[in-house]
């Protein structure tokens, strides 16, 4: 994997489940590391939809590559450092044999 290629900056994140004072169960996301992402957009179908490899991928999904790490999960969520954009990851893929991921992420559409 060329470093060059990664040139965007991504946040990886969890969600937590915590308790409040007054015994309330609320979510938070808390950040599992910073890295440098190369970002590609999947094809596009003339009526919108999305494929790669023949599978059908949503509307606003983006593929993430990163260098191999082991504490990201397809309940994870990824935030876009340059632009403040949130995409929640559906899928991880192993690059050969770690040498890196591939993250296949949806655009939120709400920003808690």
């Amino acid at each position: 994997m060329r470093a060059g290629s990664l040139d965007r900056r991504i946040q990886l994140q969890r969600r937590v489940r915590k308790r409040t004072r007054r015994g309330e169960q609320v979510d938070e996301w808390k950040p599992l590391g910073t890295c440098w992402a190369k970002k590609r957009r999947l094809s596009v179908g003339r009526r919108g939809e999305q494929y790669e490899e023949d599978q059908f991928i949503a509307k606003g999904t983006m593929e993430w590559t990163v260098r191999w790490r082991t504490d990201v999960n397809p309940k994870d969520r990824l935030l876009e450092l340059e632009t403040g954009r949130l995409w929640d990851i559906t899928s991880v893929i192993e690059i050969g044999r770690h040498a890196g991921l591939k993250l296949i992420a949806e655009a939120r559409e709400d920003e808690d």
